[in-house]
Parts: structure tokens; C-alpha cells; sequence
């Protein structure tokens, strides 16, 4: 079986890690390489606390303790497992709640994962990387 490739974009808040994933996701299936987009931001934990203006204002999302590691390894594990449906969360902003929802395996070739911290899931302490290169 074939590795999937991933593609990493990680840097600071506003330095183009979006821009540069679509356009590189756009690129790919263009030429019919099978490709899945994700972010980071989809991944952000649901507020807990009843939400006030102070602490919406004061959250800090750029603290990787924000995310859910475990839904986004989740994703992945499933990509790299095969499996015929796949695990996605959706953050909303307005809500400050996150879902996760399935979606069918197009078996991509190339995972493009964008975000602030999209390096600390391949850590070899959180995550089993053998079925990715």
C-alpha cells in the first residue's frame, strides 16, 4: 500500500499558511492527484465555561492547548487506516462549539495539514507516523 504524502504549513498567525495551502491544494487536484485540506482551526476544543465577552476576547487561540490533538490524530488515523469514513471536526466561531461529523475517504494521496502548531501532531510522542512519509 502506498504511503500518503503530508504537506505541513505551519508559521505565525496572518503569514500566508492558508493562502498558500489552497493554492497548493488547487494546484494538486488539478492535475487529479487526490488531496484533502485540512486546518487546524477546524480543530479548536468547544468552550466549556459560559461564554462572556471578556472571555472570548481573552481566549487565547494560538495556545496549542486550544486544539483537540486527540479529534485531529483521530483524522489522520483514519486517512492512514484506510477506513471507508472519516472522522471531521468543524469549529464554529460564532457558537464556540466543535462537531465532528463523517465523511467518505476519497483515499487521497496527499494530506495538506495548515496551522499555527500543524507540526506538533508528527510529533513521535503524540502520534504513530509509519503510514504517512
Amino acid at each position: 500500500m502506498e504511503k500518503i504524502q503530508v504537506y505541513l504549513v505551519q508559521g505565525p498567525s496572518c503569514s500566508g499558511k492558508t493562502t498558500l495551502s489552497k493554492y497548493l491544494y488547487n494546484k494538486l487536484i488539478s492535475i487529479d492527484i487526490p488531496t484533502v485540506l485540512l486546518s487546524t482551526d477546524m480543530y479548536y476544543k468547544t468552550f466549556k465555561d459560559k461564554l462572556t465577552y471578556d472571555k472570548i476576547i481573552g481566549y487565547d487561540f494560538d495556545n496549542p492547548a486550544a486544539l483537540n490533538w486527540d479529534a485531529l490524530s483521530d483524522t489522520f488515523k483514519a486517512y492512514g487506516t484506510r477506513q471507508r469514513e472519516i472522522p471531521i471536526s468543524s469549529y464554529s466561531f460564532q457558537t464556540k462549539k466543535q462537531e465532528i461529523f463523517k465523511i467518505d475517504n476519497i483515499y487521497p494521496k496527499v494530506i495538506i495539514l495548515e496551522g499555527i502548531y500543524s507540526f506538533n501532531l508528527f510529533s513521535k510522542k503524540f502520534f504513530n507516523i509509519k503510514e504517512f512519509s
